[in-house]
């Protein structure tokens, strides 16, 4: 079976693991996890905290949530009652203020190993993740869904975002000489291109 991302490797059993899923994270990690998670550190993806609506099921959040995302920015100024501790950001997590949390799981980018085992090594459950491309983020979603039992909803998220980009490649097929792009992430010196969600984001767009 071929590994694309994240997948359900095991699933509810009725038997010894009742209630539980193991999966298999970006590193190749096989996590066992109790579902459904009630007590979640979200350090990367928490876009998905609004769309799925597991705000009562996240007790941490990375400060960039707050710091850098419209959205969550917006949503916090609206109703200051959701905000969450920061925890740090995937390449420099805060240990203690994890801990003081007492998560049942931390979700956390795939390109900072060193963080994943530095947590692991503390039994502090935790998987990684790294969407690189629209595919492997609808997995994401798939899997938000199984985690937090927001299967209904996390099918409707998708559903609604293959309709929206739909209209966009409807309105942009006509297009023949392409627009060069160059996508810009973080500091204005650094370039981010050739794969990720931004780049299949940027083809979706007619560029």
């Amino acid at each position: 079976m071929k590994l694309s991302f994240l997948f359900l490797i095991l699933f509810f059993s009725p038997n010894i693991y009742a209630n539980t899923i193991f999966i298999k994270d970006k590193l190749g990690r096989k996590v066992r996890i109790s579902v459904p998670v009630k007590r979640a550190i979200v350090i990367i993806s928490y876009e998905l905290i609004p769309a799925l609506n597991i705000w009562d099921q996240v007790v941490g959040i990375s400060r960039w949530a707050e710091k850098e995302c419209d959205l969550i920015k917006a949503i916090f100024h609206k109703h200051p009652y959701l905000k969450k501790p920061h925890v740090g950001v995937g390449t420099d997590i805060n240990i203690e203020a994890i801990i003081r949390l007492n998560p049942d799981l931390v979700i956390t980018w795939a390109y900072s190993p060193e963080s994943v085992r530095f947590l692991e090594e503390r039994s502090i459950k935790t998987i990684a993740i790294w969407p690189e491309n629209l595919k492997e983020f609808y997995d994401v979603l798939i899997l938000y869904g199984k985690l937090f039992g927001k299967e209904k909803r996390a099918k409707e998220v998708i559903k609604e975002i293959k309709k929206m980009l739909q209209v966009v490649r409807n309105r942009v097929s006509g297009i023949r000489c392409k627009r060069k792009v160059l996508y810009l992430s973080g500091k204005q010196t650094r370039v981010g291109g050739g794969k990720g969600i931004m780049n299949d984001m940027i083809k979706t767009c007619g560029a």
